[in-house]
């Protein structure tokens, strides 16, 4: 299994350092949270990426299951 090169940002999270690198972990990880979700019979309750967003923190891209919609409503920041 071909895994994709990542750091350690110091918020904990994994950090890529191209945008092409975090949109390949993306489709591994849905890959991954659909076939258990398969075996489960349901994906209710599974954490599901949604999109990449890039941190000012380790100059790397994250991935998260929050819509931009709802980062600006819980941030206020600007879309």
């Amino acid at each position: 299994m071909k895994k994709v090169k990542y750091d350690i940002c110091p918020t904990g999270k994994r950090a890529y350092a191209e945008e092409r690198d975090a949109e390949r972990a993306m489709g591994r990880a849905r890959a991954r949270r659909e076939r258990f979700g398969a075996a489960r019979g349901t994906m209710r309750g599974l954490k599901v990426e949604n999109r990449i967003y890039w941190c000012s923190i380790c100059e790397g891209h994250h991935l998260t299951e929050m819509s931009r919609r709802e980062f600006t409503l819980i941030t206020g920041a600007a879309a």
